[in-house]
């Protein structure tokens, strides 16, 4: 039997706003996001279960509830529903939040970046993200690193349980049905850091359990009064993923490889020949030739495949997709074969001359988004998910709907 895949098309979806809030909604979701407060979302809701009650940050005690609203923005940008909130804390050292939120179908990608100026403190703790999860909740699982692979754990029954270091994903399953993914960004090493140095911070997540609800608290640095993290900017990503049971499909049988040429660029000609014939395209990552500054490496293992968080690896496969958007026949389905994601400490990767430990989990979401806008709406776009079938996976270029569908953007001052 062939392999399944998840597929993902352009469905229903569409935002509304007005003074009060501004609702993102998919096919069998909707997203609150209220304009009084700073924090956010104040709410998800799959299949008429409301999975997510609250999401806040907390520096020093205070919560980003407090915090004044200095901006609130929602607009359309590169093929997502994007909500942007800004807002100071006005006690103290007036520390800043900004939170940028950006909506796929079935996944969010969010980024907080906190501005600390001199002498705030940040006891007792930072919390980045912390989820209130109405329950009732019936198992979880998490990502881990196995034999130089990604691999998602065995389901565990609900209870209490705590780690010191961030978990890359958490999937926990409803009642319901419906599985809730919360993983952190390529910024592992940010997370593991915190606001302090890898040597001195200490931080603690923890699932709670408070009757048939879950508190998710991710504290990524837990310190004590003389703990004073230098004046600057420091931003943390993480990314949500919801769906019911996977939809799936065959891998098509009749497909043909992509030709590449020697700088790795498409061969425009050569496979649209093959594809001329009625056939569907596969294209296998592990199948191309990477260079070795590209690929991944952890803990001294290298690896053949590439990091995703790399800016040249996504600038070949955007590269590649542009040119499958250019061919005359557009007919055939598109396959992706091992793209899938793992860790990696190359730090040159994400912009860093040391080792800087990062996964690509949150890059493949926004590539698949930036795919999804590229081929268009209509496009059968398959993904092996092989081995790491999760809610992020099964949610790879899923698409938002086109402008026609999209209210007017707005910037509350």
């Amino acid at each position: 039997m062939a392999p399944k895949l998840s597929r993902q098309a352009t469905l229903p979806a569409m935002r509304t706003s007005d003074a009060n809030q501004i609702e993102i909604s998919g096919p069998g979701w909707h997203a609150v996001h209220a304009r009084r407060t700073v924090n956010g979302p104040q709410s998800l809701t799959v299949n008429g279960n409301e999975i997510l009650r609250d999401c806040v940050c907390c520096v020093g005690g205070l919560t980003d509830r407090a915090a004044v609203i200095d901006s609130i923005r929602d607009n359309r940008n590169d093929n997502a529903d994007v909500v942007i909130v800004n807002g100071t804390l006005p006690f103290g050292n007036e520390i800043e939040f900004l939170h940028t939120y950006r909506y796929g179908d079935g996944f969010a990608r969010i980024i907080t970046d906190l501005t600390f100026r001199r002498g705030s403190t940040a006891a007792p703790s930072v919390d980045i993200g912390s989820l209130t999860l109405p329950g009732p909740w019936t198992r979880y699982r998490v990502a881990t690193d196995d034999d130089d692979e990604l691999r998602l754990s065995d389901w565990c029954p609900i209870e209490d349980v705590t780690w010191n270091q961030p978990p890359l994903a958490v999937i926990i399953e409803h009642q319901s049905g419906v599985q809730l993914e919360i993983g952190i960004g390529n910024d592992l090493w940010r997370w593991q850091k915190g606001l302090l140095t890898p040597r001195t911070n200490a931080g603690c997540y923890a699932l709670k359990t408070t009757g048939d609800d879950i508190e998710f608290c991710r504290s990524v640095t837990i310190c004590g009064e003389d703990a004073v993290p230098k004046p600057r900017v420091y931003r943390f990503s993480w990314y949500l993923a919801w769906q019911t049971l996977p939809t799936t499909t065959e891998l098509p049988t009749d497909t043909v490889g992509p030709v590449f040429a020697d700088d790795g660029s498409l061969n425009a000609a050569a496979t649209g020949t093959q594809l001329a014939s009625g056939m569907h395209l596969a294209v296998d990552l592990a199948a191309i030739n990477w260079p070795p500054t590209l690929c991944r490496a952890w803990d001294g293992r290298k690896s053949t495949r590439p990091c995703v968080a790399s800016s040249a690896v996504m600038t070949r496969l955007r590269r590649i997709v542009r040119q499958l958007a250019g061919f005359e026949q557009q007919e055939f389905a598109l396959v992706f074969r091992n793209l899938q994601p793992g860790l990696c400490d190359v730090g040159r990767h994400t912009g860093h001359r040391q080792s800087a430990a990062h996964w690509d989990m949150s890059d493949l979401l926004a590539f698949s988004l930036w795919a999804r806008g590229c081929l268009g709406p209509e496009r059968r776009i398959l993904v092996d998910c092989a081995g790491f079938d999760c809610p992020s996976m099964n949610r790879l270029f899923a698409g938002l709907p086109q402008g026609d569908e999209i209210v007017e953007a707005r910037d509350d001052e």
